[in-house]
């Protein structure tokens, strides 16, 4: 293997190759059949037409569905693109929004469904009146929904109004928690008293951890010491939670609070811990990071913690990495998780190791272990795996391909626009798709 070139490349995709006069012919016929489906498609056309226009991220003709939105009496029309237009967030839906819900005794459920997931994804103000309304109703078709909502379409003064509600009426379950999760979108004081006092109260462990997990959002200094305190609950979930809702904090005493949390029995609350270490990059946390990595029982537990030791990245974390990677006797799963950790640490340094192991896999017929490396390596940024994209569009194999295709994509290796451009006109399409997209067509 030829030793990794260090340099760093400048690359813009569409200067590539600058769009011809037959391309873009080719693009406005594609946009007038768009537009003629939007005018005369049925509810199914236009379902996969907006599916399309999705995943191409292609919005030039929002206003064209925006105005099919505020006639259409079609009930299926209404949902895909409400749901199109929350699924982006984008504005325009606002008028057929608030007049669903206004007028929802009369409209179709889904429509009014899709109508309140349109608002929340937006923020929509004006809606809050109209949700507050459906939970005074306890209309249960919509509740949990408007409860849900009123967390981005809410203010301070709905959030009271939310807490008054729990105090004076016994929705379900499914309702308190979303009302939970709302107060904690909201983040006023009133919702940060309220919600420490469901971690400190004898509520249903349901609730603790909701309530958990809207202060974890809040991030408020007056709920620390009770979300410490909740780390001591006798349910596991709950302290789970509660390690989770520390990712806001700093400090010592919250860096102490997750290091102790890898020796709970309870392996949900050592992947939290886990992960929280990862966040900080707490250094304490090694020597058991190094622990759990080699010996935990649940294999979750392990590559979470092989992630965290990436992440912190010192020599004690990097050194179990590479004991790791190398150690013959590392189920391949964990292998992998190692490999991406090294090279997400230092491609230049580690680049070589990966590539050695994954060509050797390839040699022993160890497959599995081979496009697990492989696809690591593909999704690796950096300026030292530009061989190992041009190996890969060099081989016959078409995943390897789609590996150096990756690469190319991901760090704009334009050394290899040539072989890029032969891959262009490929018989497999989705492969000359892809390559078409690196060479930014």
């Amino acid at each position: 293997m030829r030793p990794f070139s260090v340099f760093v490349l400048f690359f813009v995709a569409a200067a590539f190759l600058p769009i011809s006069a037959e391309e873009a012919d080719v693009v406005a016929k594609a946009n007038e059949r768009r537009l003629e489906t939007i005018r005369y498609g049925t509810d199914a056309e236009l379902g996969a037409l907006i599916e399309d226009l999705s995943k191409a991220k292609i919005d030039d003709l929002d206003p064209e569905l925006v105005k099919l939105l505020d006639k259409t009496k079609s009930v299926k029309i209404a949902d895909a693109i409400l749901g199109y237009l929350a699924d982006g967030k984008k504005k325009g839906g606002e008028k057929k929004t608030l007049d669903l819900m206004e007028n929802r005794a009369q409209e179709a459920n889904s429509n009014v469904d899709s109508a309140i997931r349109y608002a929340s994804a937006i923020g929509l103000k004006k809606a809050a009146a109209q949700l507050r309304d459906i939970l005074d109703a306890e209309e249960s078709r919509f509740n949990v929904a408007a409860a849900r909502a009123l967390g981005s379409c809410g203010s301070a003064s709905d959030a009271a109004y939310l807490v008054d509600y729990l105090e004076k009426s016994d929705p379900p379950d499914p309702v308190i928690a979303e009302i939970i999760y709302a107060l904690g979108e909201i983040r006023s004081d009133k919702a940060t008293k309220y919600l420490i006092g469901l971690t400190e109260s004898d509520a249903k462990s349901v609730r603790k951890i909701a309530a958990l997990e809207a202060l974890g959002k809040i991030a408020d200094d007056a709920a620390l010491t009770d979300i410490l305190d909740a780390l001591g609950d006798d349910d596991a979930n709950v302290r789970a939670s509660a390690l989770s809702a520390l990712a806001a904090y700093k400090g010592k005493k919250v860096e102490t609070a997750v290091v102790s949390s890898f020796r709970d029995s309870y392996y949900k609350v050592r992947l939290a811990a886990a992960k929280a270490a990862a966040a900080r990059k707490i250094e304490d946390a090694v020597p058991f990071l190094k622990y759990r990595a080699e010996r935990d029982e649940v294999v979750a537990v392990r590559e979470e913690s092989i992630k965290a030791l990436g992440e912190i990245g010192n020599p004690q974390a990097l050194e179990t990495l590479k004991s790791l990677f190398t150690e013959k006797n590392t189920a391949d799963r964990l292998r992998s998780a190692a490999a991406r950790a090294l090279l997400a640490a230092s491609a230049d340094t580690y680049g070589g190791d990966v590539l050695a192991a994954m060509e050797k896999a390839k040699t022993e017929k160890k497959m599995p272990l081979y496009h697990s490396l492989a696809k690591a390596v593909s999704e690796t940024k950096s300026p030292a795996l530009e061989d190992a994209a041009k190996a890969f569009l060099a081989s016959g194999d078409i995943i390897d391909k789609n590996y150096g295709l990756d690469l190319v994509i991901l760090n704009g290796y334009s050394s290899l626009k040539d072989t890029i451009e032969t891959l262009a006109d490929d018989k497999n399409e989705s492969l000359a798709r892809k390559a078409r997209k690196a060479l930014g067509r």
